[in-house]
Protein backbone atom coordinates (compact mmCIF):
# COMPACT_ATOMS: atom_id res chain seq x y z
CA UNK A 1 0.00 0.00 0.00
CA UNK A 2 1.28 3.44 -0.96
CA UNK A 3 1.59 6.02 1.76
CA UNK A 4 1.10 9.77 1.29
CA UNK A 5 4.87 10.19 1.36
CA UNK A 6 5.18 7.86 -1.62
CA UNK A 7 2.92 9.99 -3.82
CA UNK A 8 4.31 12.75 -6.08
CA UNK A 9 2.98 16.19 -5.39
CA UNK A 10 0.66 17.19 -8.30
CA UNK A 11 2.39 20.56 -8.65
CA UNK A 12 5.77 18.83 -8.99
CA UNK A 13 4.31 16.39 -11.51
CA UNK A 14 2.89 19.31 -13.50
CA UNK A 15 6.25 21.04 -13.50
CA UNK A 16 7.95 17.86 -14.71
CA UNK A 17 5.42 17.54 -17.54
CA UNK A 18 6.02 21.17 -18.60
CA UNK A 19 9.79 20.68 -18.54
CA UNK A 20 9.43 17.46 -20.51
CA UNK A 21 7.28 19.12 -23.16
CA UNK A 22 9.67 22.06 -23.40
CA UNK A 23 12.62 19.70 -23.83
CA UNK A 24 10.72 17.80 -26.51
CA UNK A 25 9.91 21.06 -28.30
CA UNK A 26 13.54 22.16 -28.22
CA UNK A 27 14.64 18.76 -29.44
CA UNK A 28 12.17 18.89 -32.31
CA UNK A 29 13.32 22.39 -33.23
CA UNK A 30 16.97 21.31 -33.28
CA UNK A 31 16.14 18.22 -35.35
CA UNK A 32 14.06 20.24 -37.78
CA UNK A 33 16.80 22.80 -38.20
CA UNK A 34 19.48 20.20 -38.76
CA UNK A 35 17.62 17.57 -40.74
CA UNK A 36 14.08 18.73 -41.57
CA UNK A 37 12.43 21.83 -43.04
CA UNK A 38 15.03 24.13 -41.46
CA UNK A 39 17.80 22.38 -43.33
CA UNK A 40 15.82 22.51 -46.56
CA UNK A 41 15.27 26.26 -46.22
CA UNK A 42 18.91 26.82 -45.28
CA UNK A 43 20.07 24.90 -48.35
CA UNK A 44 17.65 26.88 -50.53
CA UNK A 45 19.00 30.18 -49.21
CA UNK A 46 22.60 29.02 -49.73
CA UNK A 47 21.73 28.09 -53.32
CA UNK A 48 20.13 31.51 -53.92
CA UNK A 49 23.15 33.26 -52.40
CA UNK A 50 25.51 31.36 -54.71
CA UNK A 51 23.29 32.21 -57.67
CA UNK A 52 23.22 35.91 -56.78
CA UNK A 53 27.00 35.98 -56.39
CA UNK A 54 27.66 34.24 -59.71
CA UNK A 55 25.17 36.20 -61.77
CA UNK A 56 26.15 39.54 -60.23
CA UNK A 57 29.79 38.89 -61.09
CA UNK A 58 28.82 37.88 -64.63
CA UNK A 59 27.25 41.32 -65.08
CA UNK A 60 30.31 43.08 -63.72
CA UNK A 61 28.62 43.97 -60.41
CA UNK A 62 30.21 43.65 -56.98
CA UNK A 63 28.30 41.39 -54.59
CA UNK A 64 28.75 41.91 -50.85
CA UNK A 65 27.07 39.18 -48.81
CA UNK A 66 28.18 40.48 -45.40
CA UNK A 67 25.09 40.93 -43.17
CA UNK A 68 24.82 44.29 -41.42
CA UNK A 69 21.80 44.80 -39.17
CA UNK A 70 18.70 44.12 -41.27
CA UNK A 71 20.71 44.29 -44.51
CA UNK A 72 21.37 40.74 -45.71
CA UNK A 73 23.44 41.61 -48.80
CA UNK A 74 24.37 44.46 -51.14
CA UNK A 75 25.08 44.66 -54.85
CA UNK A 76 27.13 47.55 -56.24
CA UNK A 77 26.97 48.49 -59.90
CA UNK A 78 27.48 51.29 -62.37
CA UNK A 79 25.10 52.56 -65.03
CA UNK A 80 26.17 52.97 -68.67
CA UNK A 81 26.57 56.68 -67.88
CA UNK A 82 29.12 55.74 -65.19
CA UNK A 83 26.81 56.60 -62.32
CA UNK A 84 27.25 54.33 -59.31
CA UNK A 85 24.32 52.65 -57.57
CA UNK A 86 23.66 50.11 -54.81
CA UNK A 87 20.90 47.58 -54.28
CA UNK A 88 20.43 46.35 -50.71
CA UNK A 89 18.14 43.58 -49.49
CA UNK A 90 16.61 44.70 -46.19
CA UNK A 91 15.04 41.78 -44.30
CA UNK A 92 13.35 44.17 -41.82
CA UNK A 93 13.27 41.28 -39.31
CA UNK A 94 13.47 43.59 -36.29
CA UNK A 95 10.21 45.36 -37.14
CA UNK A 96 6.89 44.36 -35.60
CA UNK A 97 5.35 44.91 -39.06
CA UNK A 98 8.13 43.20 -40.96
CA UNK A 99 8.21 43.95 -44.66
CA UNK A 100 11.37 42.79 -46.46
CA UNK A 101 12.39 44.93 -49.42
CA UNK A 102 14.93 45.59 -52.15
CA UNK A 103 16.21 49.16 -52.17
CA UNK A 104 18.00 50.75 -55.16
CA UNK A 105 19.91 53.93 -54.34
CA UNK A 106 22.02 56.20 -56.51
CA UNK A 107 23.48 59.63 -55.62
CA UNK A 108 21.86 62.62 -57.32
CA UNK A 109 23.09 66.22 -57.09
CA UNK A 110 19.81 68.08 -57.22
CA UNK A 111 18.19 71.04 -55.51
CA UNK A 112 16.97 70.85 -51.92
CA UNK A 113 13.85 68.93 -50.97
CA UNK A 114 12.04 66.09 -52.68
CA UNK A 115 11.41 66.39 -56.43
CA UNK A 116 8.84 63.73 -57.27
CA UNK A 117 7.41 60.41 -56.20
CA UNK A 118 6.13 57.58 -58.36
CA UNK A 119 3.90 54.94 -56.81
CA UNK A 120 0.77 52.89 -57.37
CA UNK A 121 -2.47 54.83 -57.76
CA UNK A 122 -4.14 52.85 -54.98
CA UNK A 123 -1.33 53.57 -52.52
CA UNK A 124 -1.29 57.23 -53.55
CA UNK A 125 -5.03 57.68 -53.06
CA UNK A 126 -4.81 56.00 -49.66
CA UNK A 127 -1.98 58.32 -48.65
CA UNK A 128 -3.82 61.42 -49.86
CA UNK A 129 -7.10 60.44 -48.19
CA UNK A 130 -8.28 61.99 -44.95
CA UNK A 131 -6.89 59.14 -42.83
CA UNK A 132 -3.47 59.35 -44.49
CA UNK A 133 -3.28 63.13 -44.07
CA UNK A 134 -4.41 62.85 -40.45
CA UNK A 135 -1.64 60.35 -39.63
CA UNK A 136 0.91 62.57 -41.36
CA UNK A 137 -0.23 65.50 -39.22
CA UNK A 138 -0.01 63.44 -36.03
CA UNK A 139 3.52 62.28 -36.88
CA UNK A 140 4.62 65.79 -37.75
CA UNK A 141 3.31 67.09 -34.42
CA UNK A 142 4.94 64.31 -32.39
CA UNK A 143 8.30 64.67 -34.12
CA UNK A 144 8.32 68.44 -34.60
CA UNK A 145 11.86 69.76 -34.50
CA UNK A 146 13.39 66.28 -34.26
CA UNK A 147 13.93 65.44 -37.89
CA UNK A 148 14.50 67.52 -41.00
CA UNK A 149 13.53 64.53 -43.15
CA UNK A 150 9.94 64.57 -41.92
CA UNK A 151 9.77 68.35 -42.36
CA UNK A 152 10.97 68.05 -45.96
CA UNK A 153 8.44 65.30 -46.61
CA UNK A 154 5.60 67.35 -45.17
CA UNK A 155 6.58 70.37 -47.27
CA UNK A 156 6.68 68.20 -50.38
CA UNK A 157 3.23 66.78 -49.64
CA UNK A 158 1.82 70.28 -49.28
CA UNK A 159 3.31 71.57 -52.54
CA UNK A 160 3.24 68.54 -54.84
CA UNK A 161 0.47 67.77 -57.30
CA UNK A 162 -0.33 64.85 -59.58
CA UNK A 163 1.58 65.21 -62.85
CA UNK A 164 -0.17 63.63 -65.87
CA UNK A 165 2.38 61.29 -67.39
CA UNK A 166 2.44 58.20 -69.58
CA UNK A 167 -0.34 56.36 -71.35
CA UNK A 168 -3.85 55.78 -70.03
CA UNK A 169 -2.86 52.25 -69.07
CA UNK A 170 0.09 53.58 -67.09
CA UNK A 171 -1.97 56.23 -65.30
CA UNK A 172 -4.51 53.61 -64.27
CA UNK A 173 -1.76 51.83 -62.30
CA UNK A 174 0.67 54.58 -61.26
CA UNK A 175 0.77 58.22 -60.21
CA UNK A 176 3.65 60.67 -60.74
CA UNK A 177 3.42 63.20 -57.92
CA UNK A 178 5.71 66.22 -57.75
CA UNK A 179 6.41 69.94 -57.88
CA UNK A 180 7.88 70.22 -61.39
CA UNK A 181 5.49 69.41 -64.29
CA UNK A 182 8.42 68.78 -66.67
CA UNK A 183 9.09 65.55 -64.76
CA UNK A 184 6.35 64.06 -66.98
CA UNK A 185 8.96 63.61 -69.74
CA UNK A 186 10.59 60.92 -67.57
CA UNK A 187 7.75 58.51 -68.33
CA UNK A 188 8.44 57.39 -71.87
CA UNK A 189 7.69 54.05 -73.55
CA UNK A 190 10.79 52.36 -72.05
CA UNK A 191 9.98 53.39 -68.47
CA UNK A 192 6.37 52.29 -68.95
CA UNK A 193 7.53 48.89 -70.19
CA UNK A 194 9.77 48.42 -67.15
CA UNK A 195 7.16 49.65 -64.66
CA UNK A 196 4.41 47.44 -66.08
CA UNK A 197 6.42 44.38 -67.12
CA UNK A 198 7.96 42.88 -63.99
CA UNK A 199 9.07 39.22 -63.86
CA UNK A 200 6.35 36.83 -62.75
CA UNK A 201 8.18 36.14 -59.51
CA UNK A 202 7.96 39.79 -58.47
CA UNK A 203 5.19 40.25 -55.84
CA UNK A 204 3.64 43.33 -57.44
CA UNK A 205 0.95 44.21 -54.92
CA UNK A 206 -0.71 47.60 -55.13
CA UNK A 207 1.83 49.27 -52.86
CA UNK A 208 4.93 47.16 -53.58
CA UNK A 209 6.88 49.78 -55.58
CA UNK A 210 7.78 53.29 -54.48
CA UNK A 211 10.17 55.50 -56.49
CA UNK A 212 11.35 58.85 -55.11
CA UNK A 213 13.81 61.48 -56.31
CA UNK A 214 15.22 63.13 -53.18
CA UNK A 215 17.55 66.11 -53.09
CA UNK A 216 20.60 63.86 -52.87
CA UNK A 217 19.55 60.49 -54.30
CA UNK A 218 17.25 58.45 -56.48
CA UNK A 219 15.60 55.67 -54.45
CA UNK A 220 13.49 52.74 -55.61
CA UNK A 221 11.93 50.46 -52.99
CA UNK A 222 10.31 47.15 -53.89
CA UNK A 223 8.55 45.22 -51.11
CA UNK A 224 9.46 41.54 -51.60
CA UNK A 225 10.83 38.57 -49.68
CA UNK A 226 13.75 36.48 -50.93
CA UNK A 227 13.74 37.93 -54.49
CA UNK A 228 15.30 35.89 -57.27
CA UNK A 229 17.94 37.42 -59.51
CA UNK A 230 15.48 38.31 -62.30
CA UNK A 231 13.71 40.68 -59.90
CA UNK A 232 17.01 42.21 -58.75
CA UNK A 233 18.11 42.68 -62.35
CA UNK A 234 14.80 44.27 -63.33
CA UNK A 235 15.00 46.75 -60.45
CA UNK A 236 18.55 47.67 -61.47
CA UNK A 237 17.49 48.19 -65.09
CA UNK A 238 14.60 50.43 -64.05
CA UNK A 239 16.87 52.42 -61.73
CA UNK A 240 19.53 52.87 -64.39
CA UNK A 241 16.93 53.92 -66.95
CA UNK A 242 15.56 56.59 -64.62
CA UNK A 243 19.11 57.74 -63.79
CA UNK A 244 19.84 58.27 -67.48
CA UNK A 245 16.88 60.68 -67.70
CA UNK A 246 17.64 62.77 -64.61
CA UNK A 247 20.07 65.51 -65.76
CA UNK A 248 17.26 67.52 -67.38
CA UNK A 249 15.35 67.49 -64.06
CA UNK A 250 17.98 68.77 -61.62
Amino acid sequence: MYTRADMIDPSVLGALVVVGLAAAGIGWGVWSNLFGSGRTERERQEKLAAQRLGRARAKGWHFDGTPEGDIRYRIHGESPGRREWTIAYDSDHASSTSRPKLVFRAPHAGRGGMHWRLRSRKAHESMMGSAGRFMMGVMATMLAGRTSVLAAHREFMERAREIPAGSNRFRQRFVLFGVDPTAATLIDAEIERLMLGWPRSAPMTDDALNVTLHADRLELTLACEGPDFEVIEHLATLGESLLSRLPAHR
